[in-house]
């Protein structure tokens, strides 16, 4: 098990007709708060690589998967999908 501090980083497609992935994202960052776990949020500008994170947390629909999935196409990380 790694011992590395746990730092998400959230990755949301904030555009016009994508309000639903803010909604999203404001309901999580709030959780996150709550309980205290670190993450970092992208949403116009994302990072050209993820090795200080944790884990992704994607929000938005099917283009913000796809735009992912060809950023990072080694990406070793626990990812998890939030609809948006």
């Amino acid at each position: 098990m790694s011992s590395t501090p746990k730092h998400i980083a959230l990755l949301c497609n904030p555009t016009p007709h994508n309000s639903k992935a803010l909604i999203v994202l404001n309901t999580i960052v709030k959780i996150l708060n709550q309980k205290a776990i670190p993450f970092s949020i992208f949403t116009t500008t994302w990072p050209a690589q993820l090795e200080n994170f944790s884990e992704a947390w994607i929000i938005g629909g099917d283009g913000t998967l796809n735009y992912f999935i060809n950023q990072y196409k080694d990406v070793q990380l626990p990812l998890t999908i939030f609809a948006g």
